[in-house]
């Protein structure tokens, strides 16, 4: 099979997969309204809209799942592990609104993992297509490759103007964040010194913007008055910044102690 071959196969087999997830979630929902009959009959974006309107965060979930057991399989089936030049050649090809242009190497100082970066202005897909692609995609590529991580970094959904995804090779990389304002940055630094003066040893680490949401990470110090830091942390800047979405993207250990 040639690689054109290949790519029209694994699209053809993930919109299967991305229609099969929406129908397991109507299947699973009757408050949807909608007969097995109608599903098999209803165009993708019909699906959809259904399936987010009555289970949103299950939706995501499926999609997620079916996507990345899609991908997984193809790993298995041909005995490949697609690498970053593969998925960044290949993502175009597959059906999705959000690479149709393409992905660009990022111009990263030489020390740097390499990265992939695509960016386009939106499609105009409503805010429920557009994560339901973003889940889809992270499952497929987390399903295809065990080295290669994607993220979206901005969309409309978070405010931007752009729609930017990245794969990258490493977790935790500067590729995957955008820096945040001026004023964010000084409302960081007060909310930072509250929580100082109450946990002394307290350090805050600003990762960036991911989609509008900053994300920090806390370190250095233990549960202040029954709060873990991050709480405090968040209420100082949501007092500062009212509309900013804070996430907490310190490690956690995988059992509880």
């Amino acid at each position: 099979m040639s690689k054109e071959e290949l790519a029209a196969d694994l699209a053809r087999r993930w919109t299967a997969a991305r229609r099969s997830a929406l129908r397991r979630v109507l299947a699973e929902s009757p408050a949807s309204g909608v007969g097995s009959h109608e599903v098999d009959r209803e165009d993708d974006a019909g699906l959809l809209e259904r399936a987010m309107a009555s289970k949103g965060a299950a939706t995501l979930d499926a999609v997620f799942q079916h996507s990345h057991a899609l991908g997984s399989g193809f790993r298995r089936y041909y005995g490949v592990d697609l690498t970053l030049p593969d998925l960044a050649r290949l993502l175009p090809q597959l059906g999705s609104p959000c690479h149709e242009q393409g992905l660009q190497s990022i111009g990263a100082p030489a020390a740097a993992a390499p990265a992939r970066r695509s960016e386009r202005l939106p499609c105009g897909a409503t805010p429920a297509a557009c994560t339901f692609w973003r889940e889809a995609t992270l499952g497929l590529v987390s399903g295809t490759s065990s080295t290669v991580y994607f993220t979206r970094v901005s969309s409309p959904l978070g405010g931007e103007a752009s729609c930017v995804d990245v794969l990258h090779l490493e977790a935790l990389s500067d590729v995957c964040y955008q820096p945040p304002p001026p004023t964010v940055h000084q409302a960081v630094r007060d909310a930072s010194s509250e929580l100082e003066r109450t946990a002394p040893g307290a350090r805050v680490e600003v990762l960036g913007l991911q989609e509008g949401a900053l994300h920090v990470r806390v370190h250095g110090t233990t549960a202040i008055c029954g709060l873990d830091p991050f709480t405090v942390l968040r209420g100082a800047l949501a007092r500062a910044v009212p509309a900013l979405v804070i996430r907490d993207a310190s490690a956690k250990p995988v059992l509880a102690p």
